[in-house]
């Protein structure tokens, strides 16, 4: 008799950007991964752990899809065979790994991050704060920066949100997110943008962001007519994998 496992689905929303952000300390020496750490952090399944492999973690975060195997589960051992099976057999476990999931954040509850758009109401009793503008822009180019209040020195080596906005009025351009000469200028980007109306963000690093400001900048362009508004709504938004926690103070653009 072989007994084999498997297992589909049951992430859990355990896999994000603080997986990848772990896998790039580890790289950078920072930070070692070790134990099952080591065998889940290879989703690009070459036997190696390597940038690449952060890369499609972050990739899988932003697109709800496979990259790699990021997202699926192996086994340890593969299988077990037994001659024959007469009595109850003690002491037989199989150790099931999901791959991508570096940081052990995984539970059986199916919870997953809190959604928003949140009230701004209670944003002095959070740790950190993030404001979309509400602003007026000129012509056919739309910057929108977003702030940061409280993310300073704080360890966080990652974050990702999902920001919705109105596709008659605003369409991101190709880069629709850049980092330079902002608190998280040492930390990768990756976007998914195809979906009309909905831009899906997940920046990951090495290294913490050290202070508070500007959080990064938003690139659009212009599509609707002249006096065009389009709200910018947080959907969700997450700091390493939860902790500290975060409100947001969604914005607006009006078009000219």
């Amino acid at each position: 008799y072989t007994a084999t496992p498997s297992k589909l689905g049951g992430q859990n929303g355990a896999i994000n950007s603080f997986d990848a952000a772990k896998i790039a300390q580890h790289v950078a020496g920072i930070s070692a991964l070790n134990g099952n750490q080591i065998q889940v952090a290879d989703v690009s399944n070459n036997g190696t752990i390597s940038s690449f492999d952060a890369g499609e973690i972050a990739n899988f975060v932003v697109s709800g899809s496979p990259v790699g195997i990021t997202g699926t589960w192996k086994f340890d051992p593969l299988s077990r065979s037994y001659p024959q099976v007469g009595t109850s057999i003690e002491d037989e476990d199989f150790a099931a790994l999901l791959m991508g999931e570096v940081s052990g954040n995984w539970t059986n509850t199916g919870a997953r991050p809190a959604e928003y758009p949140q009230s701004a109401i209670d944003i002095d009793h959070s740790n950190i704060v993030v404001t979309f503008p509400v602003t007026t822009w000129t012509g056919n180019e739309v910057l929108i920066p977003v702030n940061v209040e409280g993310a300073a020195k704080k360890g966080i080596i990652s974050y990702e949100f999902d920001l919705s906005y109105d596709p008659t009025v605003l369409e991101p351009k190709e880069y629709p997110v850049d980092v330079a000469g902002t608190v998280s200028r040492g930390l990768k980007v990756v976007v998914n943008s195809q979906k009309a109306g909905l831009l899906r963000v997940v920046l990951y690093g090495a290294f913490s962001i050290e202070e508070d400001g500007v959080l990064l900048n938003l690139s659009f362009k212009r599509v609707g007519d002249p006096g065009s508004v389009s709200a910018l709504i947080c959907e969700k938004i997450m700091f390493n994998e939860g902790t500290p926690s975060v409100s947001v103070s969604n914005g607006r653009v009006e078009t000219f």
